[in-house]
């Protein structure tokens, strides 16, 4: 969190810098570093060490004025005069510009500094999701390549990369798609254009009115419909492609081990289920008390429990046929 504010605050703080001379109380009494002249400019006494050839030359080059208009002035004082009202023209001119250009900064600051502040809790939450999906898709790619190295699969490496690429085309659409509501630019993801006119479809007038030319461009759905198609299928491929080089990397280990190992792992693996065994009783047996699979001790009766056994076979006995003599 602290990094993402100083993040923020040093972007505010350059974007400012940039227009930190747009307002200056000397620009109200001549004397700010607007006021400075050009290298092209002329001052007032640069212009009186001028010959009358050269300030001919000047005014008919830079200022636009004819032979003809320039003939007529027989006084060095007034080219003089002309050529410097001209600069100064031109020196006018330039600091309107600069000033025109940074008060738009100046705006834009504000603008930028006010959506800023007013959406800092979104931006913020925006920023902890995006910094959530880059940590938790390098941790599935990292450990998607270490999975191929340790198999040895060049199916799921190559699977892997298309995916990459796949991955990085969604981002460049998805960025263009929200970036061309505000900007335009040559970089953008070249979309073509599929328009959905319903103004058409309800035929008519209406299909010739004015709205019959806007529409909905479903090319961006279509394209984004395809590369996740495209990526769910590479994902499948990439895991099968993983379980047949696990196998095969399975069977080689099996080939080479030696009959002593072969029952070791028997051994191994039968001691392992009758432990998920004994703990699968042990959880059933602590959810349910009365839950209990063991065997019943049996053990021979006494003199006493077969003689009541005898008992209460003869009266079942009894009872069976005195009903019999009802019927």
């Amino acid at each position: 969190m602290k990094f993402t504010k100083h993040f923020f605050l040093g972007c505010l703080f350059l974007l400012l810098s940039t227009v930190v001379h747009a307002w200056e109380w000397t620009d109200y009494i001549g004397s700010s570093s607007l006021a400075g002249r050009s290298s092209s400019e002329l001052s007032f006494d640069e212009v009186s060490e001028l010959r009358v050839r050269d300030i001919k030359r000047i005014l008919t080059r830079k200022h636009g004025y004819g032979s003809e208009e320039l003939g007529r002035v027989l006084d060095k004082k007034e080219l003089i005069q002309t050529l410097s009202f001209e600069e100064h023209k031109l020196h006018q001119k330039e600091v309107e510009e600069q000033q025109r250009d940074l008060f738009w900064k100046a705006l834009l600051a504000v603008v930028v500094v006010g959506v800023v502040t007013l959406c800092w809790p979104l931006l913020r939450h925006a920023w902890d999701v995006v910094s959530v999906n880059v940590v938790v898709y390098s941790d599935r790619k990292r450990l998607e390549l270490q999975r191929c190295w340790e198999l040895q699969s060049i199916e799921a490496l190559i699977g892997l990369l298309c995916m990459f690429v796949l991955d990085f085309l969604q981002v460049w659409l998805s960025a263009s798609i929200l970036l061309s509501w505000v900007i335009t630019s040559k970089y953008f993801f070249p979309i073509p254009s599929i328009p959905i006119r319903p103004a058409q479809l309800m035929g008519g007038e209406i299909a010739q009115g004015p709205l019959s030319g806007y529409g909905i461009n479903v090319a961006p759905m279509l394209i984004g419909w395809v590369f996740r198609f495209a990526g769910s299928k590479l994902e499948g491929w990439v895991g099968r492609a993983f379980q047949r080089a696990h196998r095969r990397q399975k069977k080689q280990q099996r080939a080479q081990e030696t009959p002593e190992e072969r029952v070791a792992r028997k051994e191994f693996k039968r001691a392992k289920k009758e432990e998920q065994r004994r703990q699968k009783e042990e959880q059933r047996r602590q959810v349910d008390p009365r839950f209990d699979q063991t065997e019943p001790e049996i053990r021979p009766l006494t003199v006493e429990e077969q003689r009541e056994a005898a008992e209460s076979r003869q009266k079942n006995l009894e009872s069976n046929t005195a009903f019999d003599d009802l019927d």
